[in-house]
């Protein structure tokens, strides 16, 4: 394997990443330290939060709403068929990769925020015009809000770990263990404490756990559980 010094970049993950200097030498030549860096249209941060990254999809799918301006103003064309089009071209360029995401509570409202606001285009109207959320995707026929959709998908994707040859890596990290003490502090969110807040399911951890190990049972739940309007969510 060949490595290209000039665009290698080295990364320390975790706590106190701004105090973690890591000289790593290739030919000689020492590579660069990085806080941040974009793999397979991912942005990877430091301090393994998922803020840019949520921050670099809103971007990304604003930028593809707007270039459809014509379509969601356009009265030729019904409302069905523009709900498509959003996801089709705008939902799968915000929702990619989110499935490894660690939401918090800021980052939904960042989703829920933009997907109204292109939602509002579609129907043709503005906040001046005071339409509540709700009457707004009940007359749009969205089962699912874009954080309801993520559930799913994240969901959807614990099955496809749990099912995964145990020497994968995706596998090792969701039932590996890391010996050692915490640190003083309330703990990070994991990733798997968002798949723990899907209470939805009405399921214990073991449950899903072992139900997630038959697929089509497993996916005919959640998307039953989540909403009918999974499907049509993708």
């Amino acid at each position: 394997m060949q490595i290209r010094t000039s665009k290698t970049e080295v990364q320390v993950t975790g706590r106190d990443t701004a105090q973690s200097v890591i000289h790593v030498k290739l030919d000689n030549n020492e590579l660069k330290q990085t806080e941040d860096f974009v793999y397979m249209g991912g942005t990877v941060s430091s301090d393994t939060s998922c803020d840019k990254d949520t921050a670099c999809r809103v971007g990304l799918a604003a930028g593809a709403a707007r270039s459809l301006e014509k379509i969601w103003k356009a009265r030729d064309i019904s409302k069905e068929t523009k709900i498509l089009s959003y996801h089709s071209l705008v939902q799968s360029i915000l929702l990619y990769n989110t499935e490894t995401w660690m939401l918090k509570e800021e980052n939904k409202i960042s989703l829920q925020v933009f997907e109204m606001s292109v939602l509002r285009k579609i129907l043709g109207c503005t906040r001046r015009d005071r339409v509540r959320n709700a009457d707004i995707t009940k007359d749009l026929a969205l089962d699912m809000d874009i954080v309801e959709v993520l559930h799913l998908r994240r969901l959807t994707y614990f099955g496809h770990c749990t099912r995964m040859d145990p020497s994968r890596y995706p596998h090792i990290l969701l039932y590996g263990h890391t010996d050692g003490a915490r640190s003083r502090g309330r703990p990070r969110k994991r990733w798997f404490d968002n798949v723990k807040d899907c209470a939805t399911l009405q399921l214990t951890v073991p449950d899903a756990d072992r139900l997630a190990k038959e697929r089509s049972g497993w996916r005919s739940l959640i998307h039953r559980t989540c909403g009918v309007g999974a499907a049509g969510a993708r």
